[in-house]
């Protein structure tokens, strides 16, 4: 189509604007054109791809076949009925595919390389679709290095299982080449008005519904999103409290319940909430987690899981809360979905019938150490003094039980001080006094002060003046927090300190635990949950209580069905090691884990900072008994065990054959025989850990970037 102006052509250009001067349209053939032969360049190499690729001897343990680590993945989402279609959203990598994740080496392919952003951070299921293939990934920043990232762009939608995508909302004609690439207005410079910019924790669809939950972090607006006509426009979400409503804040997660699709769960830094209307209206269901709710700053995540079994009538809702970087609850609740009417108003499974329970925390001790010295500070923390060599960290917060020692023996917060000073004095000229001391002979240990033992040190005919020392030099010291005027001097000798390693193992300045926690809760059985950290800590042994020899994945599995040992039960009688001791062949996954699904198969898929594992048949728990017979038969509360199943047990003290890896006979729920074996010493009570299955990489082919 071309515009001709009609006479103006021969009009002088002062005279085009008279009367009858106009554009007539009309039509015209353009002439035929066509391309040259393609042209290839004599000496000229073809480019073929050179990365990302995986970075080899990654930190993984007895990982089978390939250990090829890739980069990091924060969210992974299975299908439903295929265990061999997987999705993964990856930190700073995009969204990639797979169709044969069951193999031993799957093929991954990515699926958004050409949208201006690659920071994924929820992928889900568009619950209207019985054909699982309408998805909807969210954009958030979640990088472990400073939450860097690609821009905020909110949701993408695919509705042909991930082979092309849209930007949810409307696209802006404005004509702009937005992303960089030289076209104008195309489908992945859409924006959301009420989205961009925000960091997305969490997400649901059904249709042209959507709630999404941000987190707030980074100073970006918080809350809690929901629109009903395919993302034009959006509503901020309250809570109803009866005689009033309260504006939703920062949410770090959203989940679905799959027994009914318009039940929600949001969780804030201040309450658990839910919705049963698809996110229209939220009730208060917090209950006993406000416990632990700290709120702003020290709430740094919650993160949910829902199981529900349409086969078994079963549901319950989990619960984990990280305080400081280090998770400081697990709380499960089945009584508001439970199908009762348990507080007898007519109506079954309401809000307010919501009662969460306290488990205790997945947590080890490590062995015991000696301590050399306690030195008491009248109506100050005592300190403990231990020889150098643990391997712990100078710079960051640890728990310690203490043994041995009158008064303080207990569970401590401790600060590592290397050295102390105990002088009153700011010798350093930073503002604070006695945290430091100095390396008097330049031999890197540090001296321990007794400025304040009323004792003459030195020999120098006054007690406890500025830099008096002890005779013998310790390198490292213990500052019992909350010790304060409970150790009554003087210190007599013996004693011993063990260092307690929760799933993240140290509190960080970071903030680890605001990424890297996952919680999963087990599809077929309403009391197993899942849950993975950080790390493994050593003190110096190397492997450590759970078998582990380098800095590898930390998970554990909870059974709700064992009553809790209380807070002095370390480790827990409800929580097993998932990995090293828990498994066949003391296997690990990469550490820093952000994500856990079950697949079709029932196996759990990890997302971590060293990219997707799988770990087959995730059984293991606590051994509570091992008869000195033949057969040995273990007692294991809900041990979950088939007839034919391969275990592996280990650290059973006294009844010592035990520990092996041998065929099962099932005896019932909670006890099983050892085939083929015969007990040599009556079982040490609160000794030994069973587990099956093992950790497998699942990275193939991906080539995510970001490693950690």
């Amino acid at each position: 189509m071309s515009t001709r102006r009609r006479s103006s052509l021969r009009r002088p250009f002062s005279d085009r604007r008279r009367r009858g001067d106009f554009f007539r349209p009309y039509c015209e053939v353009l002439e035929a054109r066509s391309l040259l032969a393609t042209v290839t360049l004599s000496g000229i190499p073809d480019w073929i791809s050179a990365g990302p690729n995986g970075a080899m001897g990654g930190q993984v343990e007895n990982i089978p076949g390939d250990s090829t680590v890739s980069g990091a993945v924060h969210t992974v989402l299975a299908h439903p009925t295929n265990p061999d279609v997987a999705y993964l959203g990856a930190v700073n990598g995009g969204i990639w595919k797979t169709t044969n994740a069951t193999a031993a080496y799957p093929l991954w392919r990515p699926l958004i390389d050409e949208f201006g952003s690659l920071s994924i951070s929820a992928l889900e299921f568009d619950l209207s679709d019985p054909t699982f293939n309408t998805l909807v990934a969210a954009y958030g920043r979640y990088s472990s290095y400073y939450f860097e990232g690609g821009p905020l762009n909110g949701l993408l939608r695919s509705t042909d299982g991930g082979e092309h995508w849209q930007a949810v909302g409307s696209a802006v004609a404005d004509q702009i080449n937005s992303d960089g690439d030289s076209q104008t207005d195309e489908a992945d410079e859409a924006q959301l008005p009420a989205l961009t910019g925000v960091d997305i924790s969490g997400l649901a669809v059904q249709g042209e519904t959507f709630v999404v939950a941000t987190s707030g972090i980074n100073g970006r607006p918080g809350g809690i999103f929901r629109s009903t006509d395919n993302g034009q426009t959006w509503i901020r979400s309250f809570i109803d409290y009866g005689a009033y409503i309260s504006i939703v804040s920062g949410a770090f997660d959203l989940v679905t319940d799959p027994s009914n699709i318009n039940r929600l769960y949001a969780a804030t830094r201040s309450a658990i909430l839910r919705s049963d209307n698809f996110g229209e209206v939220w009730t208060d269901v917090t209950g006993s987690v406000s416990g632990v709710l700290a709120g702003v700053p020290a709430t740094t995540n919650v993160e949910l899981a829902v199981h529900s079994n349409a086969a078994l009538g079963t549901n319950a809702i989990y619960v984990g809360v990280v305080n400081n970087g280090q998770l400081a609850g697990v709380f499960r609740s089945d009584d508001g979905v439970d199908g009762s009417d348990n507080d007898a108003d007519g109506t079954a499974d309401e809000a307010d019938e919501t009662n969460f329970v306290a488990m205790d925390l997945p947590q080890t001790i490590e062995a015991p150490i000696p301590i050399a010295n306690v030195i008491a500070r009248p109506g100050l923390p005592a300190v403990i003094v231990f020889q150098p060599g643990t391997g712990l960290d100078p710079n960051t917060v640890h728990r310690v039980r203490v043994n041995g020692i009158a008064g303080i023996n207990n569970d401590w917060a401790t600060t590592i001080v290397n050295p102390i000073l105990l002088d009153g004095v700011d010798n350093d000229g930073d503002g604070l006094t006695d945290e430091v001391n100095v390396d008097t002979n330049g031999d890197g240990v540090f001296d321990i002060l007794n400025e304040q033992d009323g004792i003459d040190n030195n020999g120098n005919g006054t007690i406890d003046e500025a830099g008096e020392v002890d005779a013998v030099t310790f390198g490292n010291g213990l500052l019992l927090l909350n010790s304060a005027g409970l150790f009554v001097p003087p210190y007599s000798g013996g004693g011993t300190w063990q260092l307690l390693v929760g799933i993240e193992p140290r509190m960080k300045a970071g903030s680890q635990g605001e990424k890297h926690f996952s919680i999963v809760a087990d599809p077929s059985d309403p009391n197993l949950v899942y849950v993975g950290g950080d790390r493994q800590e050593f003190q110096g042994a190397n492997p450590n209580s759970v078998g582990a020899t380098g800095f590898t994945g930390r998970l554990f599995r909870g059974d709700a069905s064992i009553p809790p040992g209380g807070p002095l039960a370390i480790p827990s009688p409800q929580w097993s090691p998932l990995t090293h001791i828990g498994t066949i062949s003391n296997s690990a996954p990469h550490a820093d884990s952000r994500s856990m699904v079950f697949d079709a198969n029932g196996d759990i898929i990890e997302g971590d900072d060293g990219g997707i594992y799988r770990r087959q048949l995730p059984g293991s728990g606590n051994i509570t008994g091992a008869t000195n017979s033949s057969p040995i038969v273990i007692t294991a509360a809900n041990h979950g065990l088939s007839n034919g199943d391969q275990v592996r047990v280990s650290g059973v003290g006294g009844n010592t054959a035990s520990n092996r890896t041998a065929v099962v006979t099932v005896i019932d729920q909670n006890q099983f025989s050892l085939d083929g074996t015969s007990g040599n010493g009556t079982y040490v009570p609160g000794t030994g850990t069973w587990g099956r299955g093992d950790w497998v990489s699942m990275n193939g082919n991906l080539q995510v970037t970001e490693f950690h």
